[in-house]
This record gives C-alpha cells, sequence and structure tokens, in this order.
C-alpha cells in the first residue's frame, strides 16, 4: 500500500462527515471564485458535493460492492477515491477496481489475497 493510500485509509467516516458538516456551514461565507478544477472547469463551493462513506467488507463478503450515492445528489459523474483500509493489521494485498460510475453510484471489484476483514473508504465530490 501506497503512502499516499495509506494516509487516506486513516481518514474515518466521522472526520469526512464534520468536514461535509463544515464544508456546508462555510458556503455563506466562501468567496464566489473558483475553488477546484473539475474536468478543467473552475468550480466554486457552491456548485460542489461531497459524499462519503465506510463499506465494512468482511472475509466471506462478496468481493464487489455497489455504493448508491443517491439519485440527486450529483448532476453529473463525481470524482470518486476509494481505499483499503486493514482494520486488523493482517496485510493482506488488496486492489480496487471501479467500474459502472453513473451520477447515483459506482461498482468496487475487490481483488484481495487471502481472506480478511476490511474497510473500504470511498469518497465522492462532484457538481450539485
Amino acid at each position: 500500500m501506497s503512502a499516499i493510500n495509506e494516509a487516506y485509509a486513516r481518514i474515518d467516516v466521522a472526520t469526512i462527515q464534520a468536514l461535509v458538516n463544515r464544508v456546508a456551514s462555510l458556503e455563506k461565507r466562501m468567496p464566489d471564485g473558483p475553488i477546484a478544477k473539475i474536468r478543467n472547469e473552475d468550480k466554486n463551493i457552491k456548485g460542489i458535493k461531497i459524499f462519503a462513506r465506510a463499506v465494512n467488507v468482511d472475509s466471506d463478503s462478496s468481493n464487489s460492492i455497489k455504493i448508491q450515492f443517491g439519485s440527486g445528489t450529483f448532476s453529473a459523474n463525481p470524482v470518486i477515491t476509494a481505499t483499503v483500509y486493514d482494520p486488523l493489521g493482517k496485510g493482506t494485498e488488496t486492489s480496487l477496481v471501479m467500474k459502472n460510475l453513473t451520477k447515483n453510484s459506482v461498482a468496487i471489484d475487490i481483488i484481495r489475497k487471502g481472506t480478511s476483514r476490511l474497510i473500504i473508504h470511498v469518497i465522492a465530490i462532484g457538481e450539485s
């Protein structure tokens, strides 16, 4: 696991949800200028939504999960990150393959050596 992936895996969903709430409360105070670039277009905070979820994957669970953002969350396909957290510290070698991305959901295939409980952290950022 790369250092960047390990850092992402250490951020828990409660922290991300707290950040989402803080960003939402800052909308009124933020300048209207661009703060991000999505698909080569400047975006301001008023046009951005953040979705975060942690998915528990037991050792006997399916190696394919589908994350639903909900209809109306994003107006176009969001930018997605998904990272693996190994809460038991077993060091299970794991890869994630995201597919079938839509503005409402994404499917993630989990490719792992061995069986171990994992937590998949998913963050989606996109236009509202």
